[in-house]
């Protein structure tokens, strides 16, 4: 409200999900929300750090924050992300989700090389300023301000954590069809025990990060290309020194 009160109206919000995940995509969500909405103590009340809202309310949220708000979302792939590395990737997807919320062109599309990034509700909105939860990126015009833990704090960061988190789900959820022994519907890429010995018995898929541990420490899995997924019965056995690799990244 300090914003609102300062002169700022268009105020919009900016966060990720899937930084850390073994697999899929870094999401961006950038969200401007109206000024109306933080007059109104009602008005999605409940938004909040995706990581502590339940799946069923988040996705209630965000039918919520569509219908009233501006929002954009964007992507960086898993093969940006091994050749620059998930901290700049993550900025590309945000610069790009920044882009496509003020985007008039194309429904709001703006893309380039391992990325782009999409319009998804309200009109076209140009950042007076942004709030970025945690730290600042770079490469915008628009005045910026990080906030720590501000999907906890800010209304319109909280929306843009909600935006990205549902959208990286519903892809994720997605991709257990054309790979269903990987669970993707269930850890959504990031570690998990099952996630970890899915990799051993069969491989990597296109979605994999190739260069995050623990990709990288398994056998033929450093090569710069994507390769098509083992045939069945390849890698079937989990070795004591795979499952003791395991245990020291503590995974889930």
């Amino acid at each position: 409200m300090a914003l609102l009160q300062d002169g700022h109206v268009s105020i919009v919000g900016v966060d990720e999900v899937g930084r850390g995940a073994w697999a899929g995509p870094v999401v961006a969500g950038a969200v401007a929300v109206p000024p109306a909405i933080y007059a109104d103590p009602q008005a999605l009340r409940d938004a909040d750090d995706s990581k502590r809202v339940a799946p069923a309310r988040r996705h209630a949220l965000n039918r919520e924050i569509l219908a009233v708000a501006s929002a954009a979302v964007g992507w960086a792939d898993a093969d940006l992300i091994d050749a620059v590395g998930a901290t700049e990737a993550t900025h590309v997807a945000m610069r790009g989700a920044v882009a496509a919320l003020a985007s008039n062109g194309r429904g709001g599309v703006v893309e380039g090389a391992g990325w782009h990034a999409r319009r998804t509700a309200g009109a076209p909105v140009t950042a007076g300023i942004v709030l970025v939860d945690g730290y600042p990126f770079g490469g915008l015009a628009s005045p910026q301000r990080a906030i720590v833990r501000g999907d906890r704090q800010c209304l319109a960061i909280a929306c843009a954590s909600l935006v990205a988190k549902v959208a990286r789900d519903t892809y994720m959820n997605a991709m257990a069809y054309p790979f269903p022994t990987y669970g993707f519907d269930r850890h959504v890429g990031y570690g998990t025990r099952d996630h970890f010995r899915a990799l051993i018995r069969h491989g990597l898929t296109p979605i994999h990060r190739r260069r995050f541990q623990p990709m990288q420490h398994l056998d033929g899995c450093a090569a710069t290309r994507r390769p098509a997924l083992p045939g069945p019965g390849a890698r079937e056995t989990t070795s004591r020194g795979q499952l003791n690799f395991l245990d020291s990244w503590n995974v889930r």
